[in-house]
């Protein structure tokens, strides 16, 4: 604990009468002073009493806020009056503990101690922030004996600093029976400038889910379980591209953690399949050598930066295709006296395949260990076809299997493909899984060009390797909107898994998808006429396992949300299977989410609670309703005006999810004072195909005109400030602030945030790093091919740039290594309003790329552009001035 940083404290004091009533009260640790409210409250009303206090709207005042007093004239008792709460300082003690003193408060006194606390507590301030942060805490339990628990909230303000230093906690995956999690945490010091990262092991059998430190070196990656153990296998990597293999022990992380095999190379995404005769296999990428053999390229000396291509397959993301091509290598974990070891060398999986490269998403965001899978009979991969040689072909993925008769000896054939249905075009393809039996059927999820949200389940035998299309037979979905035909019923209301994963049986299914806003789970049995059915669908799911192995009865989830970075729960999809409406509310209720760990404790750390958070629908173009996520301040006053943020998402197919992000986090930008709003206009995925698929064609067309019905629905609400509204988008949503600079609404705005947008659309369409067929224009993909369908809705047309004076102050923030979005698209804006004499400054990082990541460079980002908006909603920047 680090003295001197503020505490919430909450203590609910009491004594047990031979009635069972209580005097529930507040304490102030710095006096030992209590309120009681006149009354005595039988438990459910002492219940009730406790969750209206922290659901009501209380107003701000100076110091501290409305709490407490009850009118006993009112069942349920009634919120009439008010009290101060403090913010206490906690002083060097030791562990706070604290006992009754008098079992018999006098209710009224206003003075009399319910306990003394052993330790030194000062007062700080009071509290001048709503009583959202207390609110989230759990309420106390008064014990019939009469002893108070107290709860213990750090708060820090929710800043750039607060935001980006926090610690950030990893997905959990739970050990074979359970008990243990494994998991990482990097946690960034402002005041070194280090980042500390931690593999941890957690107590999943405890209360607090307590953790203990398994290892802080920052070279090491790739932790994961042992199949059927406690052991743990992770990398580190060394000098001059060397890596290691370490076994540890998760049940004792001091014992010690010992050496299973030396590689003279980087390798990385470590996959583990244990075998029928307690083998485990070991599966790593790695580059290829011009022999075939592992290589390491950090042990080459190269006396030049040259690099020549001969294919328009030259960059991605932030880094330039490797010369050398990536491929899966294996071995197998052995038990021999107790210890681990691997068998041998490694070894290529796609010997003499030049012209594969496994798995995708080596160097794209996407996830390269959802791109392959392994059995006890040979693996299964995604892998780029490298001579495919057309720009529009560099992100196609096709699926291979590769018989491994002994994974301890080369492969015995080479890499098979698994032959698509004929209708079925070359295109993308990812969450390549094996049937639970481990062999005979191998699933995965594909899309299709010009529709590339629409994620297909296919199923081959790994004996016909022949696929067949799983929705068409079990949800009797044809993957094709209604306007362009195709067999079994059109799917226009289907949201399409991101993920799956088989739940303990090949005929049963855990899908991850979108839903309004949210990345939900649902179950999908493979039989006729069935329909995926939700589990869960609280915030958004970051990852999913089952929490006893090869045991599909509960999940361990990882999720978080608007106010909450990380939160661990245990879901029950049995209980959940029994709830007809399949609702995550009603499966709660019946105990199937249980809660077990809250990162910040749902906000409270940082002062912020749910309460910031609200949604509400509106009418779009052509009369669809629309969904919209509001933040306000967790002060938020509705008598008083603020200024708001217009956030249009990036994508365009894409949406803005209840989830926790440190790069556009919503709960930071609103306690900057602003009511933030999110809207989910056409593209939006997770409302449905017909929604999504809506913006083929209509960059600057229907989402458009859904902002602009937004903007009208906005007005009408007495809380936001008209003269100060700022409009902030990245990605596709940096293109719409472009679009809105041509159009005379822009007027209505006093600031904007360019990140990352696209200034000209038919430059930016041949300078981005993957050119491909996703529906943008409804066919062309090159602008040659139809200049009509790129000009309709380019910003940068020269009737449109005309325009541009009139827009209002803006930032623009664009970096060299941004090669999805190039950096000149950034520059060309800059210029622009520079010409026509808008104030604009220009934010840019040699470092990164689409996305700003480094935490240094990242405070930079959040202290310029929430700088920059502040000048401009208080008026030292504004349309006009020559000087800023």
């Amino acid at each position: 604990m680090k003295y001197g940083l503020p505490f919430v404290v909450l203590a609910l004091c009491g004594s047990a009468a031979a009635t069972g009533s209580r005097h529930p009260g507040f304490c102030d640790l710095s006096t030992g002073s209590c309120w009681h409210p006149r009354t005595e409250l039988t438990a459910e009303e002492e219940a009730r009493f406790a969750d209206r206090l922290c659901n009501a709207k209380h107003p701000v005042g100076a110091p501290g806020f409305a709490a407490t007093s009850l009118s006993s004239s009112t069942t349920p008792p009634r919120l009439v009056s008010g009290m101060p709460l403090q913010v206490l300082t906690c002083l060097p003690s030791a562990a706070v503990t604290a006992a009754a003193a008098s079992r018999e408060p006098q209710t009224g006194n206003m003075i009399n101690p319910c306990f003394r606390c052993p330790h030194d507590w000062v007062t700080a301030s009071t509290l001048t922030t709503s009583p959202s942060p207390l609110c989230q805490v759990p309420r106390p339990p008064v014990t019939d004996s009469g002893s108070i628990v107290i709860i213990m909230v750090q708060v820090q303000k929710l800043t750039a600093e607060t935001l980006l230093g926090a610690p950030r906690r990893g997905v959990a995956v739970p050990n074979h029976n359970g008990t243990l999690a494994l998991y990482t945490l990097s946690t960034h010091n402002f005041d070194d400038g280090k980042t500390r990262k931690e593999v941890r092991v957690a107590d999943l059998t405890s209360d607090g889910v307590p953790s203990r430190q398994l290892s802080d070196d920052d070279k090491v990656h790739d932790a994961v379980w042992i199949p059927g153990t406690n052991s743990v296998v992770y990398l580190k990597s060394g000098d001059k591209g060397a890596t290691k293999a370490f076994v540890a022990n998760g049940e004792h992380a001091d014992a010690e953690h010992y050496v299973v095999g030396e590689f003279d190379a980087p390798i990385a995404n470590l996959k583990l399949k244990r075998l029928d005769d307690g083998g485990v296999v070991f599966v790593v990428t790695g580059l290829v050598g011009p022999k075939g053999e592992l290589y390491n390229e950090e042990a080459v000396e190269k006396r030049s930066t040259a690099r020549v291509f001969d294919t328009a397959q030259i960059r991605v993301w932030d880094s330039l295709y490797k010369e050398q091509r990536y491929s899966l290598w294996y071995n197998k974990l052995q038990l021999d006296d107790g210890r681990w070891s691997l068998a041998g060398s490694l070894l290529n999986l796609l010997t003499d395949e030049p012209d594969l490269e496994a798995p995708a998403g080596m160097y794209d965001v996407a996830e390269p260990l959802s791109n392959f899978d392994i059995s006890h009979r040979g693996v299964a991969f995604f892998a780029r076809d490298l001579t495919r040689r057309r720009p529009d072909e560099g992100i196609v993925t096709l699926p291979f299997f590769v018989p491994v008769d002994s994974f301890t000896l080369p492969p015995v054939s080479k890499p098979k493909p698994i032959v698509m249905p004929p209708d079925v075009r070359p295109c993308i393809g990812g969450n390549m899984r094996f049937s639970p039996d481990g062999a005979s059927n191998v699933m995965f999820l594909y899309s299709q060009p010009g529709d590339l949200y629409a994620n297909r389940l296919y199923l081959a035998s790994t004996g016909s390797l022949a696929a067949f299309d799983v929705f068409a037979l079990v949800t009797r979905t044809s993957g094709a909107s209604s306007e362009h035909g195709g067999g079994g019923d059109s799917d226009e209301d289907h949201d399409p898994p991101g993920a799956f994963e088989f739940a303990g049986s090949a005929d049963a299914l855990v899908l991850e998808s979108q839903k309004c806003g949210r990345t939900v789970l649902s179950t999908l049995k493979l039989q006729d006429g069935e329909r995926p059915r939700f589990v869960f669908r609280e915030g958004s799911v970051a990852g999913f396992h089952p929490l006893r192995e090869g045991c599909w009865d509960k999940l361990l989830v990882s999720s978080s949300n608007f106010v909450d970075s990380s939160t661990w729960q245990v879901v029950d999809i049995s209980a959940s299977f029994n709830r007809r409406d399949g609702s995550s509310e009603a499966a709660a209720e019946s105990g199937a989410v249980h809660v077990i760990s809250s990162a910040t404790k749902n906000g409270a750390k940082f002062g912020i609670s749910r309460d910031m958070v609200s949604e509400f629908w509106y009418e779009g173009a052509q009369g669809v309703c629309l969904h919209s996520f509001m933040l306000r301040p967790a002060d938020f006053d509705e008598t008083k005006k603020y200024p708001w943020v217009l956030m249009p998402h990036g994508g365009p197919v894409s949406a803005w999810s209840d989830a926790w992000n440190t790069r556009w986090n919503m709960a930071a930008w609103a306690e900057q004072g602003y009511v933030i709003v999110c809207p989910n206009i056409t593209g939006s995925t997770g409302y449905g195909l017909e929604l999504a698929r809506g913006i083929n064609g209509q960059w600057g067309g229907r989402a458009f005109e859904d902002l602009v019905n937004l903007i009208a629905h906005l007005e009408k609400l007495p809380y936001l400030d008209q003269d100060k509204a700022v409009l902030a988008g990245a990605s596709y949503g940096g293109y719409m602030v472009s679009w809105f600079f041509g159009q005379e609404i822009i007027n209505k705005f006093c600031c904007a945030v360019w990140h990352d947008g696209i200034h000209n659309l038919p430059s930016f369409f041949l300078q981005n790093d993957v050119i491909f067929d996703d529906g943008s224009f409804d066919g062309p993909i090159y602008y040659w091919q139809d200049p009509a369908a790129f000009e309709r809705f380019n910003p940068g047309r020269a009737e449109l740039l005309r325009n541009w004076g009139r827009a209002p102050p803006t930032i623009i923030i664009h970096s060299d290594k941004d090669y999805r979005c190039p950096v000149t698209e950034g520059l060309a804006a800059m210029n622009t309003l520079q010409a026509h004499g808008v104030p604009t400054r220009f934010l840019t990082f040699s470092d990164e790329c689409h996305w700003v990541l480094n935490a240094e460079n990242s405070r930079v980002w959040h202290n310029e552009v929430w700088g920059w908006v502040r000048r401009c909603v208080d008026g030292e920047v504004k349309r006009g001035d020559t000087t800023w």
